[in-house]
């Protein structure tokens, strides 16, 4: 039985029947049971009955935000903790690594045609093929100075791959010449392909009838996505992260005091962090307490304040502020396609964690009260549940200086109890977190993924 993802998202385009091909890097296919990341082309005329094959599985597509090629898609899935990567090509495009501006439309054909089985799951092109397309792109990625640079960088990945091609030529006693079209290669002058300057004038001239822009096009680009990655490398701090399509999502985590809310978090936040472009964010303090304290002395300090009943009234009133505020910062990073995980969120229940605190027709009243309704909706509220022995257990398990007295814990959990919770957000989802720690983890972060495939599916694909 088939346990990895990939895998079966593989064998599910043979029942269709819709080719594909892994055509590049499948000397990263060491083990078919860790493979993770894969290359593999389609037949664009199968695009959008496979991108709706993919969304029905829980793959989701995500865009490079400093490289956006027409034609190739990035495929992700997340489950049990682990993160699948299927690089999606519906045109054989190929060059320097950053452009793609070579278009080999007559090969692209040839190579889905043209197959062999590896690993007895996944299907690779021939290797005549194989020498072929290896030797046109390792030209392509050799024609200017920067991409020559490029090339240096990953020159051992292409070693290893050079080494795959070769082993299987051993393997499977290929003998005869790897031709196509006007171009041929022996296995003998392939042997030697980084010890000679490769130089054959009908590879070359291939290439360059399949170019997609001139020369001068591609220099003045590869300049600027030198500069545009620099930005978003050292400036923006994405490094090489994806984002959602159109707008991203916002999803909470909300729960009593001890349920585990922040630690989840930060787990789920370490895993999607890897390849999403993510914010992480805390309503249920906006700002630092400092701010608060602050705000608290300079009001009890004042003269003209004979009770604490303004400073009981002004306290929510800046903290439910600073929330819509904070609302309103997390509503635009979703429009970028940003991915936004919130510890807590607000509620649209009264006199509860996160809830309108100020009572009465006042004037204070009305300014929350429109606070509230002003506040943009989550997209998913996670509210966890959990029972009292577990929060016990937890803060016994805190070091000493977090550590709380255990009736201080009781007392605490007894008086944020509250049935019927309602969130301003679309959807609430109930989560029994009464678990170790590692299996939490995973079964939130499968829920999380199952979650926006879900709202993704709504989304115009195809």
């Amino acid at each position: 039985m088939l346990n990895n993802e990939i895998l079966l998202f593989l064998s599910s385009l043979d029942s269709n029947s819709l080719n594909y091909v892994s055509w590049k890097n499948n000397h990263h296919i060491r083990s078919i049971k860790e493979i993770d990341d894969i290359d593999i082309l389609i037949d664009d005329k199968n695009l959008n009955e496979i991108k709706k094959l993919a969304l029905d599985n829980n793959w989701i597509f995500l865009n490079n935000p400093i490289s956006f090629i027409s034609d190739i898609y990035h495929l992700y899935k997340i489950q049990d903790g682990k993160i699948y990567h299927i690089h999606l090509y519906s045109k054989l495009l190929t060059g320097t690594s950053w452009l793609k501006e070579c278009y080999f439309k007559n090969l692209q054909r040839d190579l889905l045609n043209n197959r062999l089985r590896f690993k007895k799951f996944i299907w690779i092109p021939s290797i005549d093929l194989q020498i072929i397309i290896f030797t046109l792109r390792f030209i392509a990625k050799n024609q200017y100075l920067l991409s020559k640079l490029l090339f240096y960088l990953e020159n051992d990945d292409y070693i290893n791959e050079y080494n795959f091609i070769l082993n299987l030529i051993n393997k499977l006693n290929f003998k005869k010449k790897a031709s196509y079209e006007n171009m041929s290669l022996d296995t003998d002058n392939f042997n030697n392909f980084f010890k000679i300057k490769f130089q054959d004038k009908e590879f070359k001239k291939f290439i360059n009838k399949s170019r997609r822009m001139a020369g001068y096009k591609i220099q003045y680009f590869l300049i600027a996505q030198l500069v545009k990655r620099f930005l978003n490398k050292y400036i923006f701090r994405r490094n090489n992260k994806k984002l959602f399509t159109n707008y991203g999502y916002i999803i909470a985590l909300s729960g009593v005091d001890g349920s585990g809310k922040t630690t989840l978090l930060k787990k789920v936040y370490e895993l999607y962090s890897n390849f999403i472009v993510m914010k992480k964010v805390h309503m249920g303090r906006p700002l630092s307490n400092f701010l608060n304290k602050t705000v608290e002395m300079n009001i009890v300090k004042s003269k003209a304040v004979k009770d604490n009943s303004l400073l009981k009234n002004i306290k929510p009133l800046i903290n439910n502020f600073l929330k819509l505020i904070m609302s309103f910062y997390i509503f635009r990073c979703k429009k970028k396609g940003y991915l936004i995980l919130s510890d807590r969120w607000p509620s649209r229940n009264f006199n509860v964690m996160d809830g309108r605190k100020i009572q009465g027709n006042n004037t204070f009243s009305l300014i929350e009260n429109f606070i509230f309704k002003k506040i943009e909706p989550a997209d998913i509220v996670i509210y966890l549940n959990v029972d009292i022995n577990s929060i016990i257990r937890r803060n016994n398990e805190r070091d000493s200086v977090e550590k709380d007295i255990t009736d201080d814990v009781v007392l605490r959990y007894k008086s944020s109890q509250f049935k019927n919770m309602k969130f301003i957000s679309k959807k609430m989802i109930t989560f029994n977190n009464n678990k170790f720690l590692d299996s939490a983890v995973i079964d939130i972060s499968n829920l999380i993924w199952k979650e926006i495939c879900t709202l993704e599916k709504n989304k115009d694909y195809c």
